[in-house]
């Protein structure tokens, strides 16, 4: 049943990802900002790792886990990790000025 436990994970890390993007619009300082996105773009690979490396899935391709939820995990972990990466970018970019 690692199914059940990659979903139990996720449902963690997701979590804390949307914890962290509240915090990330609670505050201002760009200090602070740029170290919660940080979080959150760890938090974007860790969620990607769990169905691919860490944990995995059921070894049947038909079962809904692989093959909905699954895929569902790596678009939604992709988009944290870019969204991520670019408000680090924007982040890092405005602190130079």
């Amino acid at each position: 049943m690692t199914c059940h436990w990659t979903a139990r994970a996720e449902l963690g890390t997701g979590a804390v990802i949307a914890a962290l993007g509240l915090l990330i619009l609670a505050f201002k300082s760009a200090k602070t900002r740029l170290g919660l996105v940080c979080a959150a773009l760890l938090s974007g690979a860790l969620a990607l790792s769990f169905p691919h490396v860490l944990i995995g899935g059921c070894e049947m391709e038909s079962m809904a886990c692989r093959a909905v939820a699954f895929p569902a995990l790596t678009v939604f972990s992709v988009l944290a990790i870019a969204g991520s990466a670019l408000e680090l970018f924007y982040l890092h970019r405005s602190g130079r000025d």
